[in-house]
């Protein structure tokens, strides 16, 4: 009898370390899943030509990137309404320049599949030869006062470090 429950506790304590193993390794895959999901926002910019005068935001991580906060400030004046990102007041002072764009207003909850693109300003010119390259200067000159900041979040809600563009720290310029 005593045989019998030697034998019995022996397998339930094997059974137990299985368990324990097979816990454990669970509990390592979802954290390494976790880990290796993590989205990855840069900036981009290119003013190499006209036709593509733009700055662009892409996800280079493997998980998605949910949007939590946007700013956009021209000659570090930012300006808030109603939750807006400022896109309002910094379209608003492109006017004197005579600047014209297309932007996207990415916005919090947007989110970023891996290895998509957002042009968020692009120059938009008027096509005559005669304008384009002062256009051009003044799409310049205006994009080297612009900055952007993004906070955005893991598919798990875990906060990234927020990703920045600042023209006034670039050294724009274009060759035509």
């Amino acid at each position: 009898m005593t045989e019998i429950i030697t034998s019995l506790s022996l397998a339930e304590l094997i059974a137990s370390m299985a368990l324990l193993v097979a816990l454990s390794s669970f509990s390592y895959t979802r954290r390494a899943i976790k880990t290796s999901l993590k989205p990855d926002l840069v900036f981009e910019h290119d003013f190499k030509s006209p036709e593509k005068m733009r700055i662009r935001v892409r996800n280079d991580g493997i998980g998605p990137a949910r949007i939590v906060k946007v700013k956009v400030s021209f000659k570090g004046v930012f300006k808030e309404h109603n939750h807006h990102t400022g896109w309002k007041y910094v379209t608003y002072q492109r006017k004197p320049l005579g600047v014209e764009f297309d932007n996207y207003e990415l916005k919090p909850g947007d989110t970023l599949i891996s290895g998509k693109e957002i042009s968020l300003i692009k120059l938009s010119t008027s096509g005559a030869l005669g304008k384009i390259k002062k256009e051009v200067k003044n799409f310049l000159l205006y994009a080297s006062d612009l900055k952007f900041e993004i906070k955005y979040e893991s598919y798990d809600k875990n906060m990234q470090e927020s990703v920045t563009w600042d023209g006034p720290k670039k050294n724009l310029s274009g060759k035509f």
